[in-house]
């Protein structure tokens, strides 16, 4: 489905439901209003939401393996991608999703990947973002674009690992909490060309058990806590050290 500036009034939008593999495109300002709408189900393989030249989906609801998307509506909802199978989501072109609460990689077996490209590209969780919850994934944040939550988390679970990347002069990833890199498992989180991640406390390798890693690479490549970091298991940071700051 490709829909060029479009205005959809859906009750039910299903993408990647019983084994299809499903694509929907919004482009130049699409808006979509569905009362009821599966990314992405526990029998599908592949799902991808696009949303691309400044096209909003500011409200999006999750009940159990559903997501609601409306525009233009208060943000009182949450985002699940890759429930049970893999969900890929992509904002590029000054484009915005808003939600509460987020997951990636929700159950075992499942992986989320989220890519968040150009400047003006812009991913808000208000509250916490949890990216590889029982499942992986990979976010990147490239080109200017930027991720904002309270708490973060990577690599939740043992069962696979995560890693988040975020590389290029003004990307940014913006925790105003906690970001915990490897609650039991092994998490990755890369910062190269001149790109930024701030948190107010990072914990790396939060359990003995996790194996989590941090590397920092090129001018103005920075981890920046305003807080204090710590290490409990056997977490490493690699090159560019002198990028992170507590």
């Amino acid at each position: 489905m490709d829909f060029e500036g479009a205005s959809l009034s859906l009750s039910e939008l299903r993408l990647g439901h019983a084994n299809r593999n499903q694509h929907a495109f919004g482009r130049r300002g699409l808006n979509v209003s569905s009362s009821y709408a599966v990314l992405l189900s526990s029998a599908s393989t592949a799902a991808l939401l696009l949303v691309t030249t400044a096209a909003h989906a500011d409200q999006i609801i999750d009940g159990g393996s559903s997501v609601v998307v409306s525009v233009d509506q208060p943000i009182n909802g949450n985002l699940f991608i890759g429930y049970n199978s893999v969900g890929t989501l992509l904002i590029e072109n000054g484009a915005k999703l808003s939600d509460v609460f987020s997951y990636g990689g929700v159950n075992f077996g499942s992986s989320a990947n989220v890519t968040v490209r150009g400047a003006g590209s812009y991913w808000e969780n208000t509250r916490e973002l949890h990216f590889g919850y029982r499942g992986g994934g990979t976010l990147t944040i490239e080109g200017g674009g930027k991720v904002s939550n309270t708490v973060g988390v990577v690599a939740n679970s043992s069962a696979a690992p995560s890693r988040v990347t975020v590389t290029g002069t003004n990307s940014r990833w913006i925790n105003s909490s906690d970001l915990y890199l490897g609650i039991s498992g092994a998490g990755t989180l890369e910062i190269k060309d001149g790109a930024t991640v701030a948190s107010f406390t990072g914990l790396l390798s939060y359990n003995p058990v996790s194996n989590s890693k941090v590397s920092v690479d090129g001018s103005k490549s920075a981890w920046t806590n305003s807080g204090q970091l710590y290490r409990a298991g056997s977490g490493n940071l690699d090159s560019g050290i002198s990028g992170v700051s507590a």
